[in-house]
Protein backbone atom coordinates (compact mmCIF):
# COMPACT_ATOMS: atom_id res chain seq x y z
CA UNK A 1 0.00 0.00 0.00
CA UNK A 2 1.52 3.21 -0.85
CA UNK A 3 2.40 5.94 1.83
CA UNK A 4 -0.27 9.23 2.15
CA UNK A 5 1.13 12.18 0.40
CA UNK A 6 0.45 15.17 2.36
CA UNK A 7 -0.14 18.63 0.04
CA UNK A 8 -1.58 21.92 0.89
CA UNK A 9 -2.91 24.95 -0.90
CA UNK A 10 -1.70 28.37 -0.67
CA UNK A 11 -3.07 31.85 -2.26
CA UNK A 12 -1.07 34.88 -2.23
CA UNK A 13 -3.25 38.06 -2.50
CA UNK A 14 -0.62 40.39 -2.98
CA UNK A 15 -1.40 44.43 -3.34
CA UNK A 16 -1.39 44.21 -7.46
CA UNK A 17 -1.44 40.35 -8.34
CA UNK A 18 -2.02 36.93 -6.35
CA UNK A 19 -0.79 33.49 -7.03
CA UNK A 20 -1.45 29.98 -5.96
CA UNK A 21 0.54 27.72 -5.04
CA UNK A 22 0.92 23.67 -4.49
CA UNK A 23 3.17 22.12 -1.99
CA UNK A 24 3.09 18.68 -2.36
CA UNK A 25 5.72 15.96 -0.58
CA UNK A 26 7.93 18.73 -0.23
CA UNK A 27 7.84 20.97 -3.07
CA UNK A 28 5.93 23.69 -4.61
CA UNK A 29 4.23 24.37 -7.42
CA UNK A 30 3.41 28.05 -8.67
CA UNK A 31 -0.65 26.93 -10.49
CA UNK A 32 -0.10 29.17 -13.94
CA UNK A 33 -3.24 30.90 -15.15
CA UNK A 34 -5.38 30.39 -17.81
CA UNK A 35 -3.04 32.31 -19.94
CA UNK A 36 0.07 30.38 -18.59
CA UNK A 37 1.45 33.11 -16.34
CA UNK A 38 2.06 32.52 -12.76
CA UNK A 39 1.27 36.21 -11.57
CA UNK A 40 -2.79 37.08 -12.21
CA UNK A 41 -3.48 41.03 -11.55
CA UNK A 42 -6.27 41.72 -8.80
CA UNK A 43 -8.69 42.83 -11.28
CA UNK A 44 -12.30 41.85 -11.95
CA UNK A 45 -14.45 43.70 -14.39
CA UNK A 46 -18.12 43.55 -15.07
CA UNK A 47 -19.27 43.86 -18.84
CA UNK A 48 -23.23 43.92 -19.33
CA UNK A 49 -24.83 41.38 -18.32
CA UNK A 50 -21.97 38.52 -19.03
CA UNK A 51 -20.03 36.52 -16.43
CA UNK A 52 -17.17 38.94 -15.25
CA UNK A 53 -13.83 38.91 -16.45
CA UNK A 54 -10.66 38.36 -14.00
CA UNK A 55 -7.19 39.00 -14.46
CA UNK A 56 -5.51 40.24 -17.30
CA UNK A 57 -8.88 40.05 -19.20
CA UNK A 58 -9.87 42.31 -16.89
CA UNK A 59 -6.95 45.33 -16.75
CA UNK A 60 -7.15 44.86 -20.59
CA UNK A 61 -11.00 45.62 -20.70
CA UNK A 62 -10.65 48.65 -17.90
CA UNK A 63 -9.41 51.68 -20.05
CA UNK A 64 -13.04 51.35 -22.05
CA UNK A 65 -15.09 49.51 -19.18
CA UNK A 66 -13.52 51.70 -16.14
CA UNK A 67 -16.74 52.29 -14.03
CA UNK A 68 -17.28 49.12 -14.02
CA UNK A 69 -13.87 47.58 -12.85
CA UNK A 70 -12.61 46.72 -9.60
CA UNK A 71 -9.18 46.94 -8.51
CA UNK A 72 -7.26 45.41 -6.14
CA UNK A 73 -10.80 43.70 -4.79
CA UNK A 74 -8.93 41.38 -2.17
CA UNK A 75 -8.96 44.32 0.03
CA UNK A 76 -12.64 43.93 -0.15
CA UNK A 77 -13.04 41.26 1.76
CA UNK A 78 -15.11 41.03 4.95
CA UNK A 79 -16.53 44.78 4.37
CA UNK A 80 -19.64 45.20 3.53
CA UNK A 81 -20.89 47.09 0.32
CA UNK A 82 -22.25 50.10 2.40
CA UNK A 83 -19.38 50.75 4.85
CA UNK A 84 -17.31 53.47 4.31
CA UNK A 85 -14.21 51.48 3.80
CA UNK A 86 -16.19 49.60 0.66
CA UNK A 87 -17.05 53.57 -0.48
CA UNK A 88 -13.52 54.98 -0.20
CA UNK A 89 -12.53 52.63 -2.36
CA UNK A 90 -15.22 53.11 -5.57
CA UNK A 91 -14.02 55.48 -8.07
Amino acid sequence: MPEPTSSAVGIDLGTSSCRIGLWRDGDVLIVPNDRGCLATPNCVGFMDFTSPVVGEAATEQAAHNLANTVFAPQRLLGASYDSPWAQRLRL
